[in-house]
């Protein structure tokens, strides 16, 4: 498969639940595609002000592109 379709196709699927940033430089590593999703949760008792814990999501998505692949051991 050709790389821009396959970042095409990765791309509409995280972008229902991802903030999505293509050719981002991290830690002075280009990635072709990157993905983040946050979400906070949580339990209540009788109301939605009787909070009995509350907990916070983080993913990271990170797709990096290799033109050839060398198994050298």
């Amino acid at each position: 498969m050709e790389l821009q379709l396959y970042l095409n196709n990765l791309s509409e699927v995280f972008k229902r639940n991802f903030e999505l940033y293509n050719d981002i430089v991290i830690f002075d590593k280009k990635l072709s595609l990157y993905g983040k999703y946050k979400d906070i949760g949580g339990r209540t008792f009788l109301t939605q002000n009787d909070v009995i814990d509350k907990f916070e999501i983080y993913e990271h998505c990170l797709v990096q592109s290799y033109d050839d692949l060398n198994m050298k051991i």
